[in-house]
């Protein structure tokens, strides 16, 4: 059993709301006190500060690649620009005492740092609820998505936006489950192995091998950096039991802040340790001893929910202020 917490991804960031991009152009600009106000043909107007502009400025390097020959070190960030033209052609020209920087218009738009702008540019997911996704289940075949790019693009982005799919036909081997996890990247090797064989085990040491129903769940709370994605993969099954649940995770949460805002900025603002020590080594891995700190709800810039990290089994005895303990 697991809770669904993909996190978000953003978009390309020519992604301005316009079917044409780049026939945006500068049309005002006007230096400030820290920024240079400018106003776009699209009517947006946008604030970009004086050391932003310095930092981004064309002959500075290209900070796609992080080729860079300049050094932010060698550079005096407290020269404010001296002018700032909107060109006839539609860029912007800013001067400096030591240069001069065009920067075209479009890049500008796309790169507004205005909040309805910075919002644009994030992807949310979509919530659901058990009613949501039964009848409409994101489910893909394997052949379909093996070998073939944009069936692959169209599975990851439907576990970018659901937080999970269903991958039918796939090979019941273990190298089955490998080709899976190949098509989303790079395998994770942890103290579990490379690949984890969940088998029913009359001695357990590891509780997805008992025959105990789990609670819904985020895997290996305690790594600083727990596996974006995981791969479970039926090979073969008992002839009863074994059934599978999934909750979404974010729509829990954002569901406990509308009706419990309270907690909801308990378990986002307050770090939990969660740990897993084992003394001695078994089939599947070295002995270990992992403890991290983190909130149960993580948010991003704009404070929305872009992360669950949820394991009562792995939280460690909690070590915070006797004043918040009791909440």
């Amino acid at each position: 059993m697991s809770i669904a917490a993909a996190e978000r991804s953003t978009t390309e960031p020519w992604e301005i709301g316009t079917d044409d991009p780049e026939a945006i152009t500068v049309s005002k600009a006007q230096i400030g006190e820290d920024h240079v106000s400018v106003t776009f043909s699209d009517g947006t107007v946008a604030r970009y500060a004086h050391a932003w502009l310095r930092d981004n400025r064309p002959a500075a390097g290209d900070k796609y690649t992080a080729i860079r020959s300049w050094s932010i070190l060698a550079d005096d960030f407290e020269d404010a620009p001296s002018t700032a033209i909107a060109l006839p052609e539609g860029g912007l020209e800013v001067a400096w005492t030591d240069g001069v920087a065009t920067f075209d218009g479009a890049w500008l738009r796309a790169h507004c740092h205005e909040t309805a702008d910075r919002l644009t540019r994030t992807s949310r997911p979509t919530l659901w609820t058990r009613d949501d996704i039964a009848s409409a289940p994101p489910i893909f075949q394997f052949n379909a998505v093996q070998g073939d790019n944009n069936g692959r693009l169209a599975m990851l982005n439907a576990v970018a936006d659901s937080g999970f799919v269903l991958l039918q036909g796939v090979p019941a081997t273990p190298e089955g489950t490998e080709d899976i996890a190949a098509m989303v990247g790079y395998i994770r090797e942890t103290d579990f192995g490379r690949v984890f064989d969940i088998v029913s085990e009359p001695e357990v040491w590891e509780m997805s091998q008992s025959t105990e129903a789990l609670h819904p769940h985020t895997d290996d709370p305690y790594r600083h950096n727990p596996p974006g994605i995981s791969v479970l993969h039926c090979i073969e099954a008992d002839e009863t039991g074994g059934r599978s649940q999934i909750v979404d995770g974010f729509a829990a949460a954002a569901a406990l802040r509308d009706e419990d805002p309270d907690a909801f900025r308990l378990l986002s603002t307050i770090h939990l340790p969660f740990v897993r020590h084992r003394h001695d080594p078994v089939p599947q891995g070295e002995d270990v001893h992992l403890l991290t700190h983190a909130p149960v709800i993580s948010l991003d810039r704009e404070g929305e929910i872009c992360g669950v990290r949820f394991h009562e089994r792995s939280t460690a005895p909690f070590d915070m202020d006797p004043d918040v303990m009791p909440a």
